[in-house]
């Protein structure tokens, strides 16, 4: 029974409604070819300080977690797709052109030709995109919006074409972002480095994963740590190798054997054409005698978890009542950490675990009632599966190993700043 808003004050009916079917792969790989036809141009830049220097062509794709970075895209759109600010650009750019051009031909009756084509228009979009690594400055934004950067980008586009701004954050960007990078969407942890700074001298290791539809594929630096493998997932180990004082890097693509095919290749491809800066690359299967240098730079060989089945049931909800009332709420397949709302209560189903996280900020009365959704969810899908999941309270920054193998690219949280929005 879905729970009514108007009679007790909370709604339930995420809870009781059927996880949302991914989009197939098919569908996937032909909305991403009809978002790149559209594609014109996309010019990339990092935000370094107060400068903005344009990526050069072997970086893009690659994110640093303290890092902003800027696109402008341009790309096609059908007028009857904008929104009323878009539309408002249009009508005023198309005004001036009119003006402009009547002015040239030495004036006119006023009247303009009918477009007699029965064709949908198009027209000419900018979308300038903002993207934000988890561990950037918070005053890169306001520092963005008001600098003599986005005047001048806005001055020079705006006069040609509309033009609008999209905050992202790390592993919340859109599909059409997402798409732009053809699957190499790789993010690393810390600052992007200098020809100043000193070669990296540590391991890295990146874990590939798609979450809910291949759209949704990253390629996330993790904790150099075998314990954090998995059967079902493919994995990057960057290795920096001293030869007679000089670095080098090889790279070992390591394949779960419960890994799909797609995600393979995929992984495979990231591996031989993103990492322009290794000697060799070398791809591993789960359980074919890895070698020792392998298992040395993950902290040696540990137990780590052989099946990710819970990916084709995970979801995540939110619990608030900033409504008015208490509401739970589905988030997308493609969630991460920092979905995790501080001031809210989370309830997070991995298929054998129910769990309840916490906030930190969020009111005595989410946390009873959330507890109480979460009972009633539990109920539920054993009645309506016959699988009996454990229910298990979980308050933030202290989140068990099986609780943080559910994310891709767990960290630390931030610290909160006092009287912070």
């Amino acid at each position: 029974a879905v729970v009514s808003t108007q009679s007790t004050g909370v709604d339930l009916t995420a809870l009781f409604t059927r996880r949302e079917q991914s989009m197939s792969s098919g569908d996937c790989t032909t909305i991403s070819e009809q978002w790149n036809e559209n594609l014109e141009t996309m010019s990339c830049f990092v935000m370094e300080g107060k400068n903005y220097t344009r990526l050069p062509a072997g970086e893009q794709g690659h994110f640093y977690t303290e890092n902003c970075y800027i696109f402008l895209c341009t790309y096609w759109m059908f007028i009857s797709d904008f929104n009323d600010d878009l539309l408002d650009q249009y009508v005023v750019l198309q005004k001036n052109a009119n003006a402009g051009k009547k002015k040239e031909e030495g004036g006119g009756d006023g009247e303009e030709d009918e477009d007699e084509d029965d064709e949908e228009e198009e027209a000419l979009v900018c979308r300038v995109y903002f993207w934000q690594g988890r561990d950037a400055s918070k005053v890169c934004w306001p520092q963005f919006s008001l600098s003599s950067f986005r005047t001048k980008i806005r001055e020079k586009i705006g006069s040609k074409m509309p033009i609008e701004d999209e905050r992202c954050y790390q592993q919340q960007e859109n599909m059409k972002l997402l798409s732009y990078f053809k699957g190499k969407f790789i993010i690393h942890k810390g600052k992007r480095p200098s020809e100043k700074d000193s070669p990296n001298v540590r391991p890295r290791l990146y874990q590939v994963r798609q979450n809910g539809n291949i759209l949704a594929q990253r390629c996330v630096e993790i904790g150099c740590s075998s314990l954090l493998l998995n059967s079902g997932f493919c994995y990057i180990l960057k290795l920096p190798v001293n030869k007679d004082g000089d670095m080098s890097y090889i790279l070992y693509v390591w394949v779960g054997s419960k890994s799909s095919e797609e995600l393979m290749n995929a992984t495979i491809d990231i591996g031989k054409e993103a990492f322009d800066d290794v000697e060799t690359v070398s791809v591993l299967y789960e359980g074919s005698n890895e070698p020792d240098i392998f298992w040395t730079a993950l902290g040696g060989r540990k137990e780590y978890d052989r099946s990710a089945d819970w990916m084709d049931v995970i979801r995540l909800f939110r619990c608030s009542n900033e409504r008015g009332y208490f509401a739970v709420s589905e988030k997308c397949s493609d969630f991460c950490q920092d979905d995790l709302s501080d001031e809210d209560v989370m309830i997070l189903d991995s298929g054998t675990d129910v769990f309840v996280w916490i906030g930190e900020e969020s009111s005595d009365v989410e946390r009873k009632l959330a507890l109480k959704s979460a009972q009633l969810y539990q109920q539920h899908v054993q009645d309506l599966t016959g699988d009996a999941r454990k229910l298990s309270i979980v308050r933030r920054g202290k989140e068990n190993l099986r609780f943080i193998k559910l994310f891709h690219g767990w960290g630390p949280f931030r610290a909160r700043l006092k009287n912070s929005s």
